[in-house]
């Protein structure tokens, strides 16, 4: 058996995997939502329940639980093998990548940090894609603030992030 640091890594190179091979086949849709209608792959297909809980996922326990100050609201939509990922610059300039295996810690500050007045409006999903009702990728803009990629997986009958990867605009 792995420790929760190994199998942390893991989950998070799988998912990043996942993210890149998936990600590059996302449509923008008008409405903020995009879902792909076809493909060569027979796998990427979505039930209407899946995309309905997904979107709960998103915007009724990691937005609103931000907009709500609640860490427990947030949590509730991270595994708790979850793992978050982002580029920053150096003071060189260069690109690096930090990671953080503590996404329910991460919560409580996003929690705290947080305000009532966010406008869930300026929320938006820009693409899902759903591979075999139990793998997605969802890639939305916050606000003018930061793009996220979250990867979902079915944990038993619940869609939870498994990862979350961004970027500040």
């Amino acid at each position: 058996m792995l420790d929760n640091s190994k199998s942390a890594r893991h989950i998070s190179q799988f998912c990043l995997a996942a993210f890149l091979f998936i990600a590059p086949g996302c449509n923008e849709g008008s409405g903020g939502t995009a879902f792909r209608s076809e493909s060569i792959n027979p796998l990427v297909k979505a039930s209407e329940t899946s995309i309905a809980e997904i979107k709960s996922v998103i915007f009724d326990q990691y937005l609103l639980g931000q907009k709500m100050q609640s860490a427990e609201t947030i949590q509730k939509a991270f595994s708790p093998d979850s793992v978050m990922l982002y580029s920053y610059k150096d003071e060189a300039e260069n690109y690096r990548l930090e990671q953080s295996l503590e996404m329910h810690d991460t919560a409580k500050e996003w929690a705290e940090q947080s305000s009532p007045d966010l406008d869930l409006s300026k929320f938006e999903i820009l693409s899902l894609d759903i591979v075999d009702d139990r793998i997605a990728v969802a890639t939305l803009k916050v606000e003018e603030r930061v793009f996220d990629a979250l990867t979902l997986v079915k944990e038993g009958d619940e869609w939870k992030i498994a990862s979350k990867v961004y970027i500040l605009q």
